[in-house]
């Protein structure tokens, strides 16, 4: 990293930049605090905090040089004795909670999740998106692990199994498949699921200059949404149709799920909500016994195949998908169905 010069009256880029956030910045800020927040906004510039903070000093002439350099900037020396009577709360690097509100206009909507492409079930499939475009429904949403991404995991990989271009190849394949079977409502894909965060890990890993290239290599760009007229929901913390919740689920079952996951899922929010990742078919109905609410939660099925390596002879997974309908107040109901030999019930 280059420093500035100790003398002269020429400032390196470090220093240029570290006089900026000077003007930019009451001089109260303590020094190692405004150094950590250059190292964050600043860290393709910056490999070491404390170069940082030595050149906040610096210019601050608090190491003990400035004074006898000819010709430096003082406009930064501190001239005042730091005290608590000078701080104020800094400002939180924690956003807001985003919720997606779906469009009010959308009455009827197939909910399905958990495909994992390439291990999908095409029959269940099938059976499904026949069964949705039966019912009339005028728009898909897509609750995430529509993809696998196998080879990008970071479980042991078997390496006989298919590399990563034939992976995403069936990924496009199945995302063209999908518009093509609901051609005319619109479809959201919720990108916030475990599944789809396995790419986000891996370049931030492997490639993490390649994630600030004006999004080019963001996951919705990698899967081609806006190509297939898909729209994606990202960096959200649950979306809304009307009234009812949805969540992906792999965070509210961190700790595990239990023996019914519709009733973890509600002990979990303490309100209705609806979540996928757990693969089981299951619905949860309480109430509030003061003011008689009533809360119901559920988790949808799968629509991978039942014989995925992974999960032999110790799952209780069910396949399944769900019809959420809703009238203009935002007052929903909930179809949780599950696929039993290509048959739905």
């Amino acid at each position: 990293m280059t420093t500035t010069k100790r003398g002269g009256k020429k400032t390196t880029m470090s220093g240029q930049i570290v006089l900026d956030y000077l003007a930019k910045y009451p001089q109260w800020m303590p020094s190692n605090t405004l150094a950590s927040l250059i190292m964050k906004e600043q860290s393709a510039h910056f490999d070491n905090q404390e170069n940082v903070r030595y050149l906040i000093r610096y210019y601050r002439g608090k190491t003990g040089e400035t004074k006898s350099v000819k010709g430096v900037n003082k406009q930064f020396i501190e001239d005042f004795k730091r005290t608590g009577s000078h701080f104020v709360q800094p400002p939180t690097w924690v956003e807001e909670k985003v919720v997606y509100c779906l469009p009010i206009g959308i009455k009827k909507m197939g909910f399905i999740s958990d495909l994992q492409v390439p291990f999908h079930d095409p029959k269940a499939i099938d059976v499904c998106f026949k069964y949705l475009n039966d019912q009339k429904i005028d728009s898909l949403f897509i609750n995430g692990d529509l993809v696998d991404f196998y080879q990008l995991s970071d479980f042991q990989k078997d390496p006989r199994v298919r590399k990563f271009d034939e992976e995403y190849e069936a990924i496009i394949e199945m995302l063209g498949f999908i518009r093509a079977s609901f051609p005319e409502i619109p479809i959201y894909y919720n990108l916030d699921s475990n599944h789809e965060f396995r790419y986000e890990r891996y370049m931030r890993t492997k490639a993490p200059e390649l994630l600030g290239l004006n999004g080019k290599f963001d996951i919705e760009e990698i899967l081609m949404l806006n190509t297939f007229n898909i729209i994606p929901i990202k960096n959200i913390d649950h979306v809304k149709f009307g009234k009812l919740p949805i969540i992906h689920g792999d965070t509210t079952f961190r700790r595990g799920s239990g023996v019914n996951p519709a009733k973890t899922l509600y002990d979990r929010v303490k309100q209705s909500a609806i979540a996928s990742h757990v693969h089981q078919v299951q619905s949860y109905t309480t109430k509030n016994q003061f003011d008689e609410e009533v809360f119901t939660c559920w988790t949808t099925g799968h629509l991978m195949h039942p014989n995925v390596e992974y999960c032999k002879h110790v799952d209780n997974y069910s396949q399944g998908f769900a019809i959420l309908e809703k009238d203009k107040e935002g007052y929903y109901s909930v179809q949780n169905k599950r696929i039993y030999k290509n048959k739905i019930f």
